[in-house]
């Protein structure tokens, strides 16, 4: 039998390890001054199934975010994009079983009125509470399962990985899998480059209508890096154009595409800008070299696929 010998694939420059980055517990409730909870609060039938989360920073911290390019936006997209412009947020509110997608003026005052739920209880500004929803579109949302979810979701906010679980489940749809991460690692941002140890956590949903340009997706991600409003933008676009908006399943692009980042600047240390030699890049053309080299190498064609120092 012939032996086939596996090729070595480099680490690219968005694997956290060529940062520093291992994993940690924690789910997004790894970065400090986050706290999460996942609910039933009526959106499903099912009463074992949760269906509304909440992530909530401790105070309103900076935040960043990206949405759908399909022109025919849901309701929470139009609410949190105008929301999340001015780069600051408390809370994310999001809920599965229904979109509240092409509902029009009443779908967009329920998503206000979902926020308001949640600033009340939270003692926050509403306009410091994003939203954001997934499942069936072209049917009303209704604002009973708000009205009693919302106290008890408050109630439950906790800095545990349960917690950071049960939200991640509860904006599941047809996911198999609760999709989370964290990661924590150091970052020069100290007095006279002194390095700080930070977090980075999150979840995401997403399993149909997956197209480039992100895709059937909800995420919400959050770290106690002292982030400034300009540099979290810049890293999450950056990000987002190098992974999730390269991801196809079957062509199709959401309504309700949705990716917050929360940055709390908990770990302490220094603002963290634009300018930080840490900052997240875009693929230089060596860079693609290599990596269309690894693809060949891995398809069987001729090429070969080396690392840095030509190994």
């Amino acid at each position: 039998m012939e032996t086939i010998a596996p090729i070595a694939v480099p680490a690219s420059i968005t694997d956290p390890a060529s940062f520093g980055f291992a994993p940690c517990e924690g789910g997004i409730c790894a970065a400090e001054g986050i706290k999460a909870a996942g609910v039933h609060a009526g959106f499903r039938a099912d009463p074992n199934r949760r269906d509304l989360a909440l992530v909530a920073a401790d105070q309103t911290c900076v935040c960043a975010a990206t949405f759908t390019q399909n022109r025919f936006c849901a309701a929470p997209v139009q609410v949190s994009r105008e929301r999340s412009a001015n780069g600051r947020a408390r809370a994310v509110i999001l809920n599965s079983g229904n979109a509240n997608a092409s509902t029009g003026d009443p779908g967009v005052k329920n998503a206000i009125a979902s926020a308001a739920l949640v600033a009340e209880a939270l003692g926050c500004d509403e306009q410091d509470v994003l939203v954001a929803s997934t499942g069936v579109i072209g049917v009303q949302i209704p604002m009973a399962p708000y009205e009693t979810g919302v106290p008890v979701a408050v109630d439950a906010l906790a800095h545990s990985a349960v917690a950071a679980h049960h939200a991640a489940r509860a904006v599941m749809t047809t996911d198999t899998v609760a999709k989370e991460v964290s990661l924590a690692g150091p970052v020069a941002c100290g007095a006279d480059g002194a390095e700080v140890n930070v977090h980075v956590g999150g979840f995401v949903k997403g399993s149909g209508m997956i197209m480039p340009n992100m895709a059937t997706m909800l995420c919400v991600l959050a770290t106690d890096a002292p982030l400034t409003a300009a540099a979290a933008k810049k890293a999450l676009s950056a990000a987002v154009r190098q992974t999730f908006n390269k991801v196809t399943v079957d062509s199709d692009t959401s309504t309700n595409d949705t990716c917050i980042l929360l940055a709390t600047g908990a770990a302490g240390g220094e603002a963290i800008g634009e300018r930080h030699p840490m900052r997240l890049r875009e693929p230089r053309p060596q860079d693609r070299s290599r990596w269309r080299g690894c693809h060949q190498a891995r398809h069987g064609r001729r090429g070969r696929c080396r690392n840095r120092r030509g190994r």
